[in-house]
């Protein structure tokens, strides 16, 4: 293979045009390359139309947004005029979660076609879902971010606890169009009983939240066992303890949407379908798993535990 490269005429010109389009492709590249990964999917990724290619449109218009479109087959990333100053305008090709975020859906829709459509009125968690998947797909390109990763855990001594730079989705587009730290961040106590039912975005976020939990414990397990049982938490241990828990976090959350139901797939759904993943790949150790029961319980997303039990290792043909 041989490393190819795109020309940039001056590369400290972030706003130009052959500049956004190389960073918004290069974004997408590394999002499907991490889905293909042996240790996520392990396959090449297939796209919810009837082609092999996905269009990336970089400057796709004047417009507060960035979708994924189906029937155009494409990634349409818009550009506007930041409020407080007309002279500035936000790319949201340029905002690595956005990017991530609509690579996302349309890796989702390859796996899953009949879940894009879904109608908030008749199935709305199906379609929290869906933005549910896209930011913790933006969230998993994040932690990946060596830069980001050491930066942040230099700034505080290792830990991820209290940290809005991975947990924060679209912060220049939330900051420059409402006044807000970000679109959403995913730090949050949201329970299903403080949504309203038809709030697409309300119920991603509990979703979201509960599983963004999850992965700060996966951290702190993995930087204590490194650390030592018993011992003083080891700063030159956290780095590493973050690689791992994400890795597993990535494997536990991406694989599942092999297990989902073909069509209207509840928060239930889902997190029986994390379980029987994670049953799967790591038999032995259920405390990730114990901990969803426990968390989705705590956020109403189901009654109980044994709402999410499952059974895995069938001796079976077709299974076989």
């Amino acid at each position: 293979r041989k490393l190819g490269r795109y020309p940039i005429a001056d590369e400290e010109k972030i706003y130009s045009a052959d500049f956004v389009a190389v960073s918004v492709f290069g974004m997408v590249l590394h999002t499907i390359h991490m889905f293909e990964d042996e240790d996520t999917l392990g396959r090449p990724i297939k796209w919810g139309f009837d082609g092999p290619q996905l269009l990336v449109v970089p400057r796709a218009g004047q417009d507060a947004n960035a979708y994924y479109n189906r029937n155009a087959r494409s990634l349409k990333f818009c550009y506007f005029d930041h409020p407080g100053d007309p002279a500035h305008k936000v790319y949201t090709a340029l905002s690595r979660d956005i990017v991530c975020h609509e690579t996302g859906h349309a890796v989702l829709d390859g796996i899953s076609p009949n879940l894009l459509y879904a109608s908030l009125a008749k199935a709305p968690q199906t379609y929290a879902l869906h933005e549910s998947v896209a930011d913790l797909t933006a969230v998993v390109m994040s932690f990946r971010s060596g830069h980001l990763r050491k930066a942040i855990l230099n700034e505080t001594g290792g830990s991820i606890d209290d940290v809005s730079a991975f947990s924060s989705i679209g912060e220049e587009f939330g900051q420059a169009l409402d006044n807000l730290d970000c679109l959403r961040d995913l730090r949050s106590p949201l329970c299903i009983s403080d949504v309203k039912p038809r709030d697409g975005y309300g119920l991603s976020q509990v979703l979201s939240a509960a599983l963004y939990k999850m992965i700060i414990g996966m951290h702190n397990r993995w930087w204590q066992k490194f650390s030592g049982e018993n011992a003083a938490l080891d700063f030159s241990q956290s780095g590493k303890a973050l690689a791992v828990a994400v890795e597993h976090f990535k494997r536990m959350i991406f694989r599942a949407l092999d297990y989902l139901p073909p069509a209207e797939v509840s928060f239930t759904d889902y997190g029986r379908a994390i379980i029987a993943a994670d049953q799967a790949s790591h038999p032995d150790d259920p405390a990730e798993r114990d901990f969803i029961c426990q968390e989705f319980t705590e956020r109403g997303i189901v009654s109980s535990p044994q709402d999410l039990a499952v059974e895995t290792g069938w001796e079976h043909p077709a299974v076989k």
